[in-house]
């Protein structure tokens, strides 16, 4: 059961902000999510959820970090979870892992999304509402809350769930960060597949023109990971984005100053 908080008694915004929380989490009936509903008949401001006897994400990866086949799995939910909210005009507005239940054994996770308090209207809001950690860049700056904003925060719990840190390490709210280009996932975990690799940091990019623009392209590629194409910051060196044709362009710039040189003294001695 979840109550209205004490600041609802006196405070009209707080009551209408759980008011619409209640809205929110009894029309997202799904799978995805922990249902919810109002009893009938009450006499008080509040809503029941179902028990579910599983901890959450961050409680798991305090004690290990995710396999890949769960971390793909987790990622697939969580884009189909999304979808499902978006088909109600919503957000989640606070993905992370606290928020996500793990249900079953290490071998097969399945997961639920809970805590719809942070739920809003896309574009609705643009404001610092959320976790820091895991807000994309321009949420920083003002920037309504949308598609590509959710995909970032999905990206970040990947990145924490297989490499068990923070892809930009851990930020306070009253912070305006700086962003640097994070580190490269199987530097931190090599049995991350390269493919796995690119969707995710993709989905971080700090320039929100170059992350996944909606949640379709997401799954579609969770679904079809022989198409995913390499995803590198743009001030990635060469050596590090493409080591053959870096190599490949040294060689052949060895080689062609040692015929110069060749020719050179060649010519010198004629």
């Amino acid at each position: 059961m979840k109550f209205a908080p004490v600041e609802a008694l006196e405070s009209p915004g707080h009551l209408e902000a759980f008011t619409h929380e209640i809205w929110n989490a009894t029309r997202a009936q799904s799978a995805h999510f922990v249902r919810a509903y109002e009893p009938p008949g009450q006499t008080m401001r509040y809503y029941v959820m179902e028990f579910a006897d599983a901890p959450s994400l961050a409680g798991v990866l305090r004690e290990r970090m995710l396999s890949v086949d769960s971390a793909i799995a987790l990622g697939k939910f969580l884009a189909d979870a999304a979808q499902v909210l978006l088909r109600l005009d919503l957000v989640h507005g606070d993905i992370k892992p606290e928020n996500i239940l793990c249900i079953g054994d290490y071998t097969r996770l399945t997961f639920k999304l809970v805590d719809l308090g942070s739920a809003a209207a896309i574009f609705s809001i643009s404001s610092r509402a959320g976790t820091a950690s895991y807000l994309a860049p321009e949420r920083f700056h003002s920037a309504p809350i949308s598609e590509r904003t959710e995909i970032f925060a999905m990206g970040v719990t990947l990145y924490q769930a297989l490499s068990g840190k923070l892809p930009y390490g851990q930020i306070e709210r009253f912070q305006t960060p700086v962003f640097h280009p994070a580190q490269r996932l199987s530097k931190l975990n090599p049995n991350v597949p390269s493919w796995l690799e690119a969707v995710i940091h993709r989905a971080i990019a700090i320039q929100p023109q170059r992350r996944y623009q909606h949640y379709s392209e997401l799954t579609h590629d969770f679904n079809h990971p022989e198409r995913v194409q390499p995803f590198y910051e743009q001030d990635t060196p060469l050596i590090e984005r493409n080591p053959v044709a870096f190599y490949k362009t040294g060689f052949f710039v060895f080689l062609l100053t040692t015929l110069w040189l060749v020719l050179k003294l060649l010519g010198q001695k004629s």
